[in-house]
């Protein structure tokens, strides 16, 4: 950079030191709130744009392709939610509610929503496209109709023949019917997209709904087989904060062909909200539900109990379900007292489109009884007429806060703001703080007149020293991956090996006994704590190590300006990078062989004499089952989260050592003259 294009960018009156000290105001400045009182961080967001923006054009040239990558980084900020629940516990419905758009996605279809659909809430369109609809690939395709997917891998690795069997024969019809509807374009979509500039109930059904076409006119699930996700994009002025809402296929769907892509869109989520039906909350089929629950952190959860305009007594009955889900989660070691929300989908969306009075009369009185209970309980409890079903107070003549959409909008609003915004937000400040204390140092080399470098330094050294400590770090960091490992792998290889043996006692003990195979189910709600336990535990223990080499890091790019400036005015607080725990991967949440119950009373099990063959082939189902996970879990989750570590180490330690060696070469022709 030459002396001229420098003092262009410096005398701009919004230079990178106006920058400077924006961000720093801002970083250190207070959040305003809402009329809900949950803490709102978009208009700071769109300040922090706007100053990114302008760091950009400003910072030296050096600098500029790390303030792009900044502020496009500023620009895709959204917070991810899912829902998830069984099939027809009313997500879609009450999906369309919580983005303001009821009636959106097809919710009334029979059969269910089969695709993971993403709607894409205030975040910037790809060239202007409103909706995107991606098809498996050749591969994706070959992979499930030849193998069945997840579950024809589970029962072809148990031996389950006469259950492989059937699979294979509904995967074989669902291909015949999707190739023989779709002709020769089916070849043609497979890898493909389509997408549209707007869309409508009727386009979303043909790629979202499983089913034949109908009637003519009718689209039904045209698409719907091969559709391997679902993209919309809208504006909404009642979201604050950008969001991306996906709603998935139920957990309780019996083909289970599409739980991979599920179990992805949930382990990229920051909120998950499970949706549950009053009618059987928790119940038996919720399986799906547990092992998912299980794996995610308390505070990423929020759980939505729905229908309950189908209650016979709601205000009572809900009181019921709650200390029936709370007493369940606590005997399943969830921890946190979980958000529980309890209303209607449907009031929901009778209220967003001023329908009440179309409402059945027995929903309507099912309404005013819960209305009257709840407001002469507040006025028990002194409330005047108002209860906190969110903040701030509701009136409970309103249906909509009745539904508990106001509640659920609230609880999505505080955690989007609280565990999501507010560290990014933090993080992208303190990378853009550092960015343009750097330029500014920079500049002031160059234009100032006076040499703010300390006299007779060894900048040399001070880059060399910087750049050994890069590499000593780095190997910290490196070194977590193994250590990391062992520490995880070994209590996880304990669970399954406690789980194999307390099985085989079982299982033993049972068949001797006389009993059938059909009476044991193996305690794999137990087996599943335990490992999400080795892996939260570990895992935090292994962010904070990285939180302390990063620390390392920071202080010592300090001390080395510290050291090297002579002007102390000029001295800034170098910020360090925050370490970050990784989301709980798709491994923690995944049907495991051993969840497959049917399969252990197929044909060659009754076929089958003694204990001594059964407990056999109970052990080698579950070590089978051990070594494909303790694998993920070693070459996957561990080695992305150690990877990652370092490349934000290393990105952090190499901007500082190119700002270093850019003052050596400005500094070496001035002290020469």
């Amino acid at each position: 950079m030459n002396k001229c294009t420098a003092e262009k960018i410096a005398n701009d009156e919004a230079g990178p030191m106006v920058a400077q000290r924006s961000l720093g105001h801002y970083l250190g400045g207070s959040t305003s709130s809402t009329d809900t009182g949950v803490i709102r961080l978009d208009a700071h967001l769109a300040s922090i744009r706007s100053l990114l923006t302008r760091l950009e054009t400003m910072v030296v040239p050096d600098h500029l392709a790390a303030a792009t990558a900044l502020l496009r980084e500023a620009e895709s900020f959204r917070t991810q939610v899912a829902l998830i629940g069984q099939v027809k516990a009313g997500k879609t419905m009450l999906t369309n509610a919580v983005t303001g758009m009821p009636g959106m996605l097809p919710s009334d279809v029979n059969p269910w929503t089969s695709v993971v659909t993403s709607i894409h809430i205030n975040t910037p369109k790809p060239r202007g496209t409103t909706a995107i609809f991606s098809f498996y690939t050749a591969e994706d395709w070959a992979g499930l109709t030849q193998s069945g997917g997840r579950l024809g891998e589970l029962a072809g690795r148990a031996d389950f023949t006469a259950e492989l069997a059937e699979m294979r024969r509904q995967v074989t019809e669902m291909k015949q019917r999707t190739e023989a509807r779709l002709g020769a374009n089916f070849s043609l979509l497979l890898g493909s997209q389509h997408r549209f500039n707007g869309f409508s109930t009727q386009i979303l059904e043909k790629y979202v709904c499983l089913g034949e076409e109908q009637a003519e006119g009718t689209p039904g699930g045209r698409y719907a087989d091969v559709t391997k996700s679902a993209e919309l994009y809208i504006d909404q002025a009642g979201i604050g904060l950008p969001m991306t809402i996906s709603d998935t296929p139920g957990v309780n769907d019996p083909f289970l062909a599409r739980e991979r892509a599920t179990l992805a869109t949930l382990s990229q989520s920051d909120i998950c909200v499970v949706v549950l039906s009053a009618h059987q909350a928790f119940s038996s089929v919720d399986l799906g539900l547990m092992r998912i629950l299980l794996a995610l952190q308390s505070e990423q959860v929020v759980l939505f109990v729905n229908r309950i305009d189908e209650l016979e007594r709601p205000d009572e009955q809900i009181r019921e379900i709650d200390g029936f889900i709370r007493g369940i989660l606590t005997s399943k070691g969830i921890r946190g007292n979980l958000p529980i929300v309890y209303g209607s989908a449907l009031w929901a969306e009778h209220a967003l489109t001023d329908t009440e009075a179309d409402m059945p009369a027995p929903a309507r009185h099912k309404l005013a009884a819960l209305a009257e209970a709840r407001l002469q309980r507040a006025r028990r409890e002194g409330s005047d007429g108002k209860l906190l079903l969110g903040q701030p107070p509701y009136s409970l003549d309103k249906i909509r806060d009745l539904s508990g959409l106001h509640e659920l909008k609230a609880l999505l609003a505080h955690k989007s703001t609280t565990k999501v915004g507010a560290p990014f937000a933090a993080d992208l400040l303190a990378e853009g703080i550092n960015l343009a204390n750097q330029s500014v140092l920079l500049l002031s080399q160059i234009i100032d007149g006076e040499m703010p470098l300390k006299a007779d330094l060894d900048m040399s050294a001070m880059i060399d020293g910087l750049a050994d400590l890069r590499q000593r770090l780095d190997d910290d960091c490196a070194s977590l991956s193994d250590n990391i490992a062992e520490r995880m792998l070994l209590p996880m290889s304990a669970a399954f090996r406690t789980f194999i043996d307390e099985g085989s006692d079982q299982l033993r003990a049972l068949l001797d006994a006389g009993g059938r195979v059909a009476d044991w189910t193996p305690d794999t709600e137990r087996l599943r704590e335990r490992l999400n336990d080795a892996f939260h535990r570990l895992i935090a223990q292994a962010t904070a190590e990285v939180g302390a080499i990063y620390a390392r890091a920071g202080a010592a790019v300090e001390a080395t300006y510290s050291e090297i400036l002579a002007n102390q005015s000029q001295l800034f607080a170098v910020r360090a990078p925050r370490a970050v725990e990784p989301k709980p991967p798709a491994s923690l949440m995944r049907t495991m062989t051993i969840d497959m119950k049917t399969s252990w009373i197929g044909a060659w099990l009754l076929k089958a004499t003694g204990s001594g063959p059964l407990v056999r082939r109970f052990s080698e189902t579950v070590v089978a089952e051990m070594v494909d996970f303790l694998a993920d879990m070693r070459d996957v989750q561990v080695v992305t989260f150690v990877s990652q570590s370092r490349a934000v180490l290393n990105d952090f330690l190499t901007g500082h050592l190119e700002t270093l060696q850019q003052l050596a070469l400005l500094d070496g022709p001035q002290r020469g003259s």
